[in-house]
């Protein structure tokens, strides 16, 4: 709960302060800046790798998944990138489940700094958001989407460029750590280029709307692909109904954002 805290705070300062630093101009990002950001994601894998277990919901699941070699079973509903990764660690490596978190946030973590150096005007204050905000829910505990978000911040460059083929690449990657990330498909034909923003208060609030309904578009998704992918997206439609985001956490953070976006 603290550590909570303290990101919310953190997440709120950087905020503000990318506000002021904003209104500057653009600056280019120097070397010393790419080494410092290099390093600290370096850190921060090595965070994760070796992170307290008891402090994280997941941990323990996936500590049994991997030692009980649940994912050999073909029956067993798990993205093929953990069945391959675990047997890599374990049969290959002889590691243990520290090794498969190493292997989680490597490849998270450093997707994640390739993307932000890629698509961020202010690499810095992008990584200051990422670790105040999403850093504790993602890279320490929900390790698939982690992987699956960070191919999707690396994709955003080539629905800006509109390079298809490069896009489907990372869709298709992301899908591999997570079936959820089949949601990425359609933003590549919303136009970048044209900010429409009466469109995306609509989307918001549409959003907070079908939440509050319990509305989950994996029933529409679940149906429409039937066999393991439908089955893996209307089993995260019975997962998901626990989340507040009705909570003050949720929407203050969501209004920053807002702001910062259209100012």
């Amino acid at each position: 709960m603290i550590l909570a805290v303290q990101s919310y705070l953190l997440f709120l300062l950087f905020s503000i302060s990318f506000l002021k630093e904003r209104n500057r101009g653009i600056m280019p990002v120097n070397t010393s800046e790419k080494v410092l950001l290099f390093f600290l994601t370096s850190i921060l894998i090595l965070v994760v790798t070796f992170r307290n277990p008891n402090y994280v919901n997941d941990y323990s699941a996936y500590k049994e998944i991997f030692e009980m070699e649940y994912y050999t079973n073909p029956k067993f509903r798990m993205e093929p990138s953990f069945k391959l990764i675990s047997l890599f660690v374990k049969n290959v490596l002889k590691g243990n489940i520290v090794t498969l978190m190493f292997f989680y946030a490597l490849i998270a973590l450093f997707v994640k700094y390739k993307a932000i150096m890629a698509i961020s005007t202010y690499p810095c204050f992008s990584f200051l958001i990422l670790i105040s905000d999403v850093f504790l829910m993602q890279e320490c505990a929900q390790i698939r989407a982690a992987v699956a978000v960070s191919f999707f911040l690396i994709s955003i460059q080539y629905i800006y460029s509109r390079y298809f083929f490069k896009f489907l690449v990372c869709c298709i990657c992301a899908i591999f750590f997570h079936t959820s990330a089949l949601m990425m498909v359609p933003l590549y034909f919303i136009s970048p280029k044209r900010s429409n923003k009466y469109f995306w208060y609509t989307l918001l609030f549409l959003g907070f709307i079908l939440s509050l309904l319990k509305f989950s578009p994996f029933i529409i998704f679940g149906d429409v692909f039937g066999g393991y992918i439908g089955a893996k997206l209307k089993s995260y439609r019975n997962m998901g109904g626990s989340a507040n985001v009705f909570g003050i956490y949720n929407l203050s953070k969501l209004f920053v954002l807002i702001f910062l976006y259209f100012h």
